[in-house]
């Protein structure tokens, strides 16, 4: 599946399908993450004949969602983080064992906190932002060096001028 955070979706709009000539029927199911029920009905997301699943708190959206889509209710027990892997165990008892995070900086730094990332897909590409770029991730209140979240290099590609890496969480 793929998945992405409300924030996306306000911000973005997207779509998620494949648009590959010849590979259309192979998107992948989407999913958003939406505890407060802030998913627009005009969401493009929800304008296709491909089913999305909103993960959501109880009680908050289910009645706006039309079928193919689908509401997932997960009661929010023990805080965001507690949250997020009851959804993932949710999504899991569903038959979704593999998640594409495609969302920004809060959503990537909820797993990376959550201790739910076991692989980094990392683009990067010859060119200088600076600070006027979004960040991948967010700040994760660290102390010390040594609380960061270790990977180790699994691969690397260059793809035209664009260089992706691939990290393995260490088992």
């Amino acid at each position: 599946a793929i998945l992405v955070g409300i924030g996306t979706v306000l911000a973005d709009d997207p779509e998620l399908t494949c648009r590959i000539p010849g590979l259309l029927d192979r998107s992948p199911v989407r999913v958003v993450f939406d505890r407060r029920g802030r998913t627009p009905a005009k969401a493009k997301l929800l304008s296709t004949s491909q089913p999305t699943w909103i993960v959501t708190t109880p009680g908050i959206i289910k009645k706006q969602i039309q079928k193919p889509h689908e509401a997932i209710e997960v009661n929010e027990n023990g805080g965001p983080l507690a949250w997020l892997r009851q959804s993932c165990e949710a999504l899991a008892q569903l038959g979704l064992t593999r998640l594409l995070i495609e969302g920004g900086p809060t959503l990537a730094t909820a797993f990376l906190e959550a201790e739910l990332v076991d692989k980094l897909y990392w683009f990067r590409a010859p060119i200088v932002m600076g600070g006027d770029g979004l960040p991948g991730v967010g700040p994760m209140a660290l102390d010390r060096l040594g609380q960061a979240f270790g990977f180790r290099m699994g691969d690397r590609r260059q793809l035209g001028n664009d260089v992706l890496e691939l990290y393995e969480r260490p088992a």
